[in-house]
């Protein structure tokens, strides 16, 4: 049902930020871009990023135990991961 469809959108979205990346790095690709459009999509990937692998599995995992709370923590480390990972890649952004 709705959990089998959910794993597939989370399989799209490693699919598509996959080939994103490998889009973002193709010669002559960034020539073309300034470097404020440069740090737009970098910033926008990030934010999709939290969403598609931190809020979409904690989600999931929650709706998996019918919001009990001993499914809570496994939620928790999603997020806080997910939102790690956007930190860790925003300041390494900005040192650059």
């Amino acid at each position: 049902g709705a959990h089998g469809i959910s794993i597939i959108g989370m399989l799209w979205a490693v699919f598509f930020d996959w080939t994103d990346g490998i889009l973002a790095r193709q010669p002559g690709r960034k020539s073309k871009r300034s470097k404020v459009y440069q740090r737009l999509g970098a910033q926008l990937d990030s934010q999709i990023d939290i969403i598609s692998f931190g809020v979409c599995p904690a989600v999931f995992l929650l709706s998996l135990g019918h919001g009990s709370i001993y499914y809570m923590p496994g939620a928790s480390i999603f997020l806080a991961t997910a939102a790690l990972r956007l930190s860790y890649f925003s300041l390494s952004l900005s040192l650059s």
